[in-house]
């Protein structure tokens, strides 16, 4: 649901915002809205982890229901059956914290 909101808002706000914008058809403008969720979601993602650890810098969010330092990831992915490639996953996380 949360995803489907903020995809709408801000297909919205960009035909408030942006003349260009309103122009294009809709195939285009879900383009463009979708190139650029993952990058608002990064920012709600700080936003939230920010608001509830705010003397925190170590702390990302992964998740709307995770929280983890990234110093703690090798732990955090320790119960992992030996398929997984966990060291793989590891440095893509922290790849991915990198700001």
């Amino acid at each position: 649901m949360h995803d489907k909101t903020m995809y709408e808002a801000m297909k919205a706000f960009a035909n408030e915002a942006f003349d260009d914008f309103r122009e294009l058809d809709e195939e285009c403008k879900d383009f463009i809205v979708g190139r650029g969720y993952s990058a608002m979601n990064s920012i709600d993602g700080i936003y939230r982890t920010t608001h509830h650890f705010p003397n925190d810098d170590e702390l990302r969010t992964v998740g709307y229901t995770t929280y983890i330092r990234p110093n703690e990831l090798e732990t955090f992915f320790a119960d992992c059956s030996d398929d997984v490639d966990t060291a793989t996953i590891t440095r893509s996380a922290l790849l991915s914290f990198m700001i």
